[in-house]
This record gives C-alpha cells, structure tokens and sequence, in this order.
C-alpha cells in the first residue's frame, strides 16, 4: 500500500486519577504515522503515549478511541480509509485490556 496514513479519534478518556477527557469530532495525527509505504504483510505499529502521557501513577481505567487508516491501494489510483474502534476496560485483576468495539 501506498502513502498509508493513521489518525486517531478521541471518544473519551477516563483516568484512575479522576481526569476524564471527551472527545470531538477531531482526528489528530503524528507526522511519523504519515505517508508510509507498506509491502505485503509488513506491519505498522503506532504508539498512544505518543499523543498523551500519563504521570504519577495514574491510569487509564475507560477509554474509547477510533483509529483511522488512510491509504492507496497498490493498483489502484483511489485514496481509501478504513476505521476501527477500541475501547479499553480495567479488569478485576487490575490489567487493561483494549476490545474491538467496531
């Protein structure tokens, strides 16, 4: 594929530490997560702590993200875009793990 490009939406953000963040219609995006080339089953991996951080020892305890892959199929001359949503849950055992919520 060609000039693959990712984005990521913002649903909302609930925080160990009480911040909860709601999000908009907005994707933000990483100038690294940009015009990428990828070849038959090469991966690519983005990082969320590269949009957000959190500190002192705070965590995410509910979220939900939508993350927008952009890109030019290899034959064909058209820009196409694939979404997937995730939402992440605590668990009893104190692991988060994210579900596809497509």
């Amino acid at each position: 594929m060609h000039d693959v490009g990712v984005s990521v939406g913002l649903g909302h953000l609930d925080t160990s530490q009480n911040i909860n963040l709601r999000g908009s219609s907005s994707l933000v995006q990483r100038p690294e997560w940009q015009h990428r080339h990828l070849d038959i089953d090469e991966k690519f991996t983005i990082t969320l702590s590269d949009l957000f951080a959190l500190r002192n020892n705070n965590k995410l305890t509910d979220s939900k993200i939508k993350i927008v892959v952009q890109y030019n199929p290899w034959i064909l001359p058209l820009r196409r875009e694939k979404s997937f949503t995730f939402q992440l849950k605590l668990q009893t055992n104190n692991k988060q793990y994210w579900y596809d919520a497509s």
